[in-house]
């Protein structure tokens, strides 16, 4: 995600940028130069690990209920021009919807009886080749900017920040960087 918030800046230099990213997710943001603010929707609900995905109970989503509602009122607080929703998420989109931006941008959902097509104001199609995330989400970017700066940009590089003390951890933990 850092390579489009990269050309998000580069197209709209007057931007405040802020995410929304699921609990556990934010550290690799945090000391981001361009975040004013990080989001995180909580536990995740289901147990997502390497090709397995499971559902958690019934319970657990609700118990989630009231985060989720002062999650929503803290979004809708920051009066948000533009919501860009870089993955395939129901949850994401309902937030983007909520989150009250009137500019809500998203990938063309495939089919299906419920879409959540309708929470986004513009739709970008999904690519029909594979490509690299990175690739897909600055077309998604490219998909709303305005400009001939839009067409011609290249997404930003990949970000990230780490403290000395995490690089220090780090370099206990794997062994120091290795020059490129």
């Amino acid at each position: 995600m850092t390579p489009a918030l990269e050309l998000l800046h580069q197209l709209y230099p007057e931007a405040e940028i802020s995410a929304l990213v699921r609990s556990g997710t934010g550290p690799v943001l945090q000391h981001h130069p361009l975040m004013a603010r990080i989001y995180m929707d909580g536990k995740i609900t289901g147990n997502q690990q390497m090709h397995q995905r499971t559902k958690a109970s019934l319970w657990a989503r609700l118990v989630q209920i009231p985060q989720g509602l002062r999650l929503i009122a803290a979004l809708r607080r920051q009066r948000f021009d533009l919501a860009v929703h870089f993955t395939d998420s129901d949850r994401g989109a309902l937030y983007a919807l909520l989150c009250g931006a009137p500019q809500r941008v998203g990938h063309r959902a495939q089919g299906g009886l419920w879409s959540k097509n309708h929470f986004y104001t513009q739709l970008c199609p999904r690519p029909e080749t594979r490509m690299h995330k990175v690739r897909e989400n600055a077309g998604l970017i490219r998909s709303f900017a305005t400009g001939p700066s839009a067409v011609e940009s290249d997404p930003g590089a990949l970000v990230l920040n780490s403290t000395p003390e995490e690089l220090a951890w780090g370099s206990r933990r794997i062994g120091p960087p290795q020059p490129p």
